[in-house]
């Protein structure tokens, strides 16, 4: 639209300067017709009509040769825009399984963030004994019901998607995030307290540990949706 509007303004210009020019030769046709000077002879001799002819018929194929040339760039343009959403349509369709895989680790990622960060400030008040231990630790336990819940979802992701979409890293970390379910020996990474549970801590430890595993995960996932992509000759 922007070259169309282009072209019409930069027609009408030369509409009206072929218009001037013409007037202007006119008026000195019509001066000079009574007139029997040198310069009048000689330009009653030239033949005007015919250069200006000339000049526009050049003119006008100019014109042609640079319309066809704007159409042909706004073509290829077109043409390139089509393949490339063709391309990134292809990348999307196989990368589905991928999409679907690396949401739900980002979202175990997120949640277990967030369960952590909560368990810390229960902790604290069961230490200033403004909250029952018995609270920690079924806040705790129901949280690792829902770890339960979301690990599964991934293990039907892998068992759905891992022969046709998912290659082998991918898989191999989505397991490892599916297996944070299993209750740890010991929680290393969680701080002991003497007031919580040890079977509570534990779980607190597997939550807290599906955190580096979706990470990881995610890693792996968006590697092979790169990968993907740069197949399907997608560069940006």
């Amino acid at each position: 639209m922007k070259n169309i509007k282009q072209w019409a303004g930069i027609a009408l210009v030369s509409i009206v300067l072929v218009a001037a020019v013409c007037s202007v030769l006119l008026f000195i046709d019509s001066t000079c017709s009574p007139l029997a000077s040198e310069a009048c002879r000689l330009w009653i001799g030239f033949q005007w009509e015919t250069v200006l002819a000339g000049a526009l018929g050049l003119t006008g194929g100019i014109f042609v040769i640079t319309s066809s040339r704007e159409q042909i760039r706004a073509m290829q343009e077109e043409t390139e825009k089509t393949l490339s959403q063709a391309k990134l349509h292809r990348a999307d369709e196989i990368s589905a399984a991928l999409y679907l895989a690396r949401d739900a680790a980002a979202d175990i990622h997120t949640w277990a963030d967030d369960k952590v960060d909560f368990f810390e400030g229960l902790r604290e008040q069961v230490r200033r004994g403004q909250l029952r231990p018995e609270r920690l630790n079924g806040t705790v336990f129901a949280a690792s019901a829902e770890l339960t819940e979301r690990c599964d979802h991934i293990k039907k992701i892998v068992t759905t998607h891992q022969m046709h979409s998912l290659d082998y890293k991918v898989t191999a970390q989505l397991v490892k995030l599916a297996k944070s379910v299993s209750i740890v020996t010991k929680p290393d990474s969680v701080p002991e307290d003497r007031k919580i549970p040890y079977d509570t801590l534990c779980h607190w430890q597997k939550i807290a540990e599906s955190r580096p595993a979706a990470a990881a995960a995610i890693k792996e996932i968006d590697r092979q949706i790169a990968h993907i992509r740069e197949r399907c000759g997608i560069t940006d």
